[in-house]
Formats: C-alpha cells, sequence, structure tokens
C-alpha cells in the first residue's frame, strides 16, 4: 500500500520558498535559484525562530534577502526594494508596518501573517495605509500557517513555553487557558496545513489534551466548509487522498518519567548539556586575561555527522568521530 509522505520540514520549507520567490512557483526539492528578485526580509523575534530553523544566511542569500531586520529595530530607508514581512497579527506589528509604510521605508511591501490576520487588524492597516495614502505600496497581504518550528524532518515544537503549567495551574484564569488552548491549536492547524491533510483525531476524554482536540476539530470543520479555505488541504493526488493520518493528542502528565529521563544519545547530551535551542548551541570559552569568546553552532539537516548521529549513542558517536577525523587528515 502506498504510504503518505508526511516530511513536515520540507513541507514547510516549500512554503517559506514560496513566500521568498514572491508566489512564485516553488517545488521544495528545487534548488535556489540566483536569479530570485532582490529583497529585504523583515521578521518578528518569533518568526524569526521559524526561519532560523530552515534557511542559514547563505542560503537566504540565495533566496535574494539582502537584509533580514527585526521589526522592533531601528532600520534605514532603502527605497527602490521590495521588502516581504513574517509576523505574527498583533497590534504593535500592524502600527509598525502602517509606519513603515508612511516612511516608504521599501519600494512594495509583502505583508505575512502567522497565523492568519483577524479582520479588526486588517481594517487597521487599512485604515492607517489610506491616512497616510501609502495604499499602493502594500503589493499583498497573505494568511500563511507557519507558527510552528521544523526541528527535524518528522520533529517540530509549537515554541509556545509555559503552555503546560498554565493548563495544569489552578490558579490560572479561565482567560488564560483558553488563550493557552489557542495557541496550541493555531499551532497544529498550521502544521496540518502544511502537510496538506486532515486526520482522525483520538484523545482521552478529559483535561486539556480534550480542549485543544475538541477546538481543533471544531476549527478543521469550519475552515473546511468555508469554501475559499478548502484549498489549504488540498492533495497532490487522487490517492492520497484517500489516506488520512491519525493525531493523537496526548497531555505530558501522561509519561511524566520521560522529562526525568536523561539519554545517552548524541542529541540528549548536546540538550542537557549545551542548553541546545532550536537547532543551534553556543559555546562559550575563557581566553586569557579573563576575556570570553562565543562560538556558535548549526545542527540541522545540512549537518551530515549530526543527521546521521544525532539519535546514536554517544560512545558510537566517539569511535565514529575519530574515524573520520582520520579520513579527514
Amino acid at each position: 500500500a502506498r504510504t503518505m509522505a508526511l516530511d513536515l520540514r520540507q513541507k514547510q520549507l516549500a512554503l517559506v520558498h514560496k513566500m521568498l520567490s514572491l508566489e512564485r512557483e516553488a517545488a521544495a526539492e528545487a534548488r535556489p535559484a540566483w536569479t530570485d528578485p532582490w529583497k529585504v526580509l523583515v521578521y518578528d523575534a518569533h518568526c524569526r525562530d521559524i526561519i532560523s530553523t530552515l534557511l542559514n544566511v547563505g542560503e537566504l542569500r540565495k533566496r535574494g534577502v539582502t537584509l533580514h531586520l527585526l521589526i522592533d529595530a531601528a532600520r534605514e530607508a532603502i527605497p527602490d526594494v521590495p521588502a516581504v514581512y513574517l509576523v505574527q497579527p498583533t497590534e504593535s506589528n500592524v502600527r509598525r508596518i502602517a509606519e513603515d509604510c508612511a516612511a516608504g521605508l521599501y519600494d512594495a511591501f509583502h505583508l505575512n501573517f502567522t497565523p492568519a490576520i483577524p479582520r479588526t487588524l486588517l481594517e487597521m492597516l487599512a485604515v492607517q495605509t489610506l491616512e497616510s495614502e501609502t495604499v499602493a505600496s502594500v503589493a499583498s497581504v497573505t494568511d500563511r500557517y507557519l507558527n510552528f518550528s521544523s526541528l527535524e524532518n518528522d520533529f517540530f515544537s509549537l515554541q509556545l513555553p509555559g503552555r503546560y503549567r498554565t493548563l495544569q495551574s489552578v490558579t490560572s484564569t479561565d482567560m488564560q487557558i483558553e488563550s493557552a488552548v489557542d495557541s496550541v491549536v493555531m499551532g497544529l492547524f498550521a502544521t496540518l496545513v502544511a502537510l496538506g491533510v486532515v486526520p482522525v483525531l483520538r484523545f482521552p476524554h478529559h483535561g486539556p489534551a480534550q480542549m485543544v482536540a475538541e477546538q481543533l476539530g471544531r476549527t478543521l470543520h469550519d475552515r473546511l466548509r468555508a469554501g475559499s479555505h478548502a484549498a489549504l488541504f488540498a492533495s497532490d493526488s487522487a490517492a492520497a487522498s484517500l489516506q488520512r493520518p491519525l493525531l493523537i493528542i496526548l497531555e505530558r502528565d501522561s509519561e511524566l518519567g520521560v522529562m526525568l529521563q536523561h539519554g545517552w544519545s548524541y542529541a540528549a547530551l548536546c540538550h542537557d548539556l549545551l542548553d541546545m535551542k532550536l537547532n543551534r548551541v553556543v559555546i562559550t570559552e575563557e581566553q586569557t586575561g579573563g576575556r570570553k569568546t562565543q562560538q556558535t553552532h548549526d545542527l540541522g539537516a545540512s549537518d551530515t555527522f549530526w543527521a546521521s548521529h544525532g539519535g546514536a549513542a554517544f560512545t558510537v558517536v566517539t569511535s565514529d568521530l575519530d574515524r573520520e577525523l582520520n579520513e579527514y587528515r
């Protein structure tokens, strides 16, 4: 039987490539084209973390990105270059975009929001650009569903620290719990949009897992009923459309022992000892005179040794590392 291809990282990467190519066709496996138009990438801190696990600086350059800047940072005008914005739909981000349009920082503004921008904020953006007479500079406004970080081909994180505590704490208010559930649901919905699948949901009938699963089910149902959102889950083939993956939603306390275990694998040791975050480790070395230097190392799919040894026992890693070093010499 034919199985579904659920390579989440490659599918998210294809969506980012399409965004950076200004909606031109971009296949996930296609090589970056040096003919991509030059552009500036502007993002907030959350979206920066999403991009950093997918593309490094060199790969961004191959996609025509000459500068990548935080939206809150002071930025100089580059009036002859278009800008691609990837930000969360918040009032502060919308206000800053309107200010950038009024200042004429870039030639054209391609605005991408993840998750989808609500109508109230879209109207706020329209009013402010109308007041500054810069509506024509907004080339596009697109809803993206990229609010998750693909750390590996089959491993992702919603980057929502503290949500477990919020959902389990007796001191959390109803509003806090509702906000936490909403953020988890939108992150899971984004992963399903990236995969282009509508899963079969299974979950325990109690607690936060049930709240998340039921709201996710309602979200999927409502979006599929709306004709404009049905294309989000369009399958690549008729055969694939007949298959639905199983999504099991569980609570962390169903297996608390895992959080207390320390594995002996290469990846687990890097997480425990080097404070690995978003496939990146920072090693601090103390030089003579007390001066400290930092070295940053990206550990991801582009690192062939990490890709092949991340899950291996550390004893195997040390022996293979010695062998590869000898071969290199």
